[in-house]
């Protein structure tokens, strides 16, 4: 099993189209329903068009919740790039 470590790549949001992509050389496929994640795992997301992230946000700290049928997950993360759409 791979491990997510390290500054992952900034994505043109197209490049994230289809079913699959390459990011870093591991090729990661698109969730078409359910993702069971065991315990200690961990999930990556990309997130394409983020209302509430904007160009003048790079830099800064900004807040992503994440919403499932028996959780919600907060995390605070510093933006640092991001691209116009």
């Amino acid at each position: 099993d791979a491990v997510i470590s390290g500054d992952l790549g900034v994505l043109n949001p197209s490049d994230l189209n289809g079913s699959s992509v390459t990011i870093g050389g591991y090729n990661y496929t698109r969730a078409s329903d359910d993702i069971p994640l065991i315990s200690g795992g961990g999930l990556l997301i990309y997130i394409s068009g983020a209302g509430n992230i904007q160009m003048d946000d790079i830099g800064t700290t900004v807040g992503i919740n994440a919403f499932t049928n028996n959780a919600q997950y907060i995390t605070e993360c510093n933006v640092r790039s991001a691209t116009q759409q």
